[in-house]
């Protein structure tokens, strides 16, 4: 990632996500490393860095939260999502079912990011792993168009029989994101 990969996403993406539990392969926090290092420096004040805590007590959640904002190398996050409860926003999560979607009955990830777009929500989040999705990412957005109730409907029977099965566990009743219980 470089500036001009940053400023080419900022042209039409300002909602930047991370969480405390994203890791790679190497156990580290590669998102954090790249916000730090090319987004937050020159374009902090125009984008909203989103940053998710899965604890479940205030001691271990503000521990993890000031660990984020040190690794991020910035003082403060516009929001920590909780605004589903308090009736403020929602977000559109795995836009393309973690890649697990894209191809599925032809379903390109154009379709579902624009699907999700179309949606009544404040942001998609869709996963970002390299500059030419980015980029084209920015550039669905800049173009966005309303989806039409045919393609809306053709869209849906074509992922009807990928949400039916096992490859996409976070469709399962009482799933959350860390946890595998409701596979056992």
């Amino acid at each position: 990632m470089t500036d001009i990969h940053c400023q080419r996403s900022v042209s039409a993406i300002n909602y930047f996500d991370t969480a405390f539990t994203y890791l790679d392969r190497n156990k580290e926090r590669e998102s954090y490393r790249r916000y730090s290092r090319f987004l937050l420096p020159r374009y902090r004040k125009q984008v909203i860095l989103v940053s998710k805590l899965m604890e479940r007590d205030a001691e271990t959640a503000k521990r993890s939260l000031e660990i984020t904002l040190k690794e991020l190398g910035t003082d403060f996050a516009r929001l920590i999502p909780v605004a589903l409860p308090r009736g403020m926003g929602l977000r559109a999560m795995k836009t393309t079912g973690r890649t697990t979607l894209i191809g599925k009955n032809g379903v390109t990830p154009e379709e579902l990011v624009r699907y999700a777009l179309n949606l009544p929500v404040a942001a998609a989040v869709i996963g970002m792993p390299d500059v030419a999705v980015i980029e084209s990412c920015a550039a669905l957005a800049r173009a966005l168009q309303p989806m039409s109730e045919t393609e809306r409907t053709g869209l849906e029977q074509k992922l009807a029989s990928a949400t039916r099965h096992d490859s996409l566990p976070y469709l399962a009743a009482g799933y959350r994101d860390g946890e595998c219980s409701h596979l056992g």
